[in-house]
């Protein structure tokens, strides 16, 4: 970087993060005038439509752009009216799990049988 004083070239003398973890501070050096001074360093997002005109990164106009774009492709939903939805469910209204494909009744290493053995009359 050149120097905003005498366009001489710089050196860094220190590097710190911001508190907030958004930016950069740069303590810089220049090598003609022998000045210090710091230099600010921040990323933004940008947006570069199609004349070249550069916009601000805007989450709700993206999350809007991409609902219309999949509407009626497949269902979206936000994750508030998911946790509506699952409060919602009551005990009573889970569907009942499936039971266990058959096994057979052959006994494991140790002699036992996977599932009690029921006979023809239903008894064990």
């Amino acid at each position: 970087m050149q120097c905003p004083f005498c366009a001489a070239p710089t050196s860094v003398l220190a590097i710190r993060e911001s508190a907030d973890g958004c930016a950069i501070r740069r303590r810089r050096l220049c090598s003609g005038c022998e000045r210090v001074f710091t230099t600010l360093e921040t990323a933004t997002l940008q947006i570069c439509r199609p004349k070249g005109v550069l916009t601000p990164f805007s989450r709700r106009s993206v999350i809007s752009k991409v609902r219309t774009a999949a509407k009626g492709q497949f269902r979206v939903e936000d994750a508030s009216a998911r946790r509506s939805r699952s409060r919602k469910l009551s005990l009573g209204a889970v569907p009942p799990r499936r039971l266990p494909a058959r096994r057979s009744a052959e006994p494991d290493v140790n002699g036992h049988a996977p599932f009690p053995l029921v006979s023809a009359s239903g008894r064990g």
